[in-house]
């Protein structure tokens, strides 16, 4: 491509094209990607850890771009010789991100305090469908609370930041709850990551949890959840004998959803897809305010 017809952020983006060729190049499993409003980030693994997305602190410019040669030829060089992952990671946070990891001291932040900017945090990424996460939308908050605040509820808030107290919250839960113990254990490990607590952070990543089989349980309940067709003909038959007395005792709808889990059985849907059912005939706005009209397609295609 000829550079002098290329102006402004055309340039720009050719000149990260070569960049990400230099590094690629020059520097054997070390990748650079832009993220995150055009953010830049170095790809690579760690000897314990698998390969993932590091910040650089740098945005797309050409003076970064230049830059980011640099440190991914430092990352290069100091991924060859390191004693651990937690001396690696106190090294990249002050070479590459330039953050003084014993600038603040780790037990200036009350929990309530870390909780909020993990929120805050939390609210200013993308969800899994790549739709923006909004403070006001019931949906982002809830989601907020299943992946991180329900498991740091048991957090005394007005404390300070310790680990005695998120050992206490971990071990709330094993070994009757041994998801939420797994989940605990990475929702405190996230809590301290994002408030930039290194040492609590180091040091919870040398804790010696207990080791849950989760497979063996998702399996379980898989068994569970199985429904054979004479179950589903004998729980049909047995609502239709019953209808009149389960119509008195107050299920007045009972026939609909019968009809309702008939059809999901038929035609092999999730109960959610059921819900979709209500877009043949209207159109439907869900909560992100995008339409959805699959009731032209119908009425030009009924077959």
């Amino acid at each position: 491509m000829d550079r002098e017809k290329l102006v402004g952020f055309e340039y720009l983006l050719q000149l990260y094209t070569d960049t990400q060729k230099v590094i690629q190049s020059n520097y054997k499993g070390i990748s650079l990607k832009k993220q995150d409003k055009n953010k830049l980030y170095l790809q690579f693994k760690t000897r314990e850890r698998p390969r993932s997305t590091w910040a650089t602190g740098l945005t797309l410019d050409q003076s970064s771009l230049f830059k980011v040669v640099e440190y991914a030829k430092l990352v290069y060089e100091k991924l060859k010789f390191y004693e651990s992952e937690s001396e690696f990671d106190n090294w990249y946070n002050e070479t590459i991100r330039g953050v003084n990891t014993t600038k603040v001291s780790d037990n200036a932040i009350t929990f309530k305090q870390a909780i909020d900017n993990l929120y805050n945090w939390f609210m200013a990424q993308t969800d899994r469908r790549g739709h923006k996460r909004k403070d006001n939308l019931v949906s982002s908050k809830n989601s907020f609370d299943a992946t991180y605040l329900g498991y740091l509820k048991n957090l005394p808030l007005d404390k300070t930041v310790n680990l005695d107290d998120c050992l206490v919250a971990v071990n709330s839960y094993y070994p009757e709850h041994l998801k939420s113990y797994r989940e605990t254990i990475t929702a405190v490990r996230k809590l301290l990551e994002i408030n930039e607590l290194y040492n609590f952070k180091d040091q919870w990543d040398k804790q010696r949890f207990h080791k849950t089989n989760s497979r063996s349980k998702k399996d379980r309940i898989s068994k569970k959840q199985i429904i054979t067709e004479d179950q589903i003909i004998t729980l049909h038959n047995s609502v239709i004998e019953n209808i009149n007395e389960l119509t008195k005792n107050g299920f007045k709808e009972v026939r609909l959803w019968l009809n309702t889990i008939m059809i999901g059985f038929i035609y092999g849907i999730r109960p959610i897809e059921t819900f979709a059912i209500k877009n043949l005939d209207s159109d439907y706005k869900d909560s992100y305010g995008n339409y959805s009209v699959l009731r032209n397609y119908v009425t030009q295609y009924p077959q």
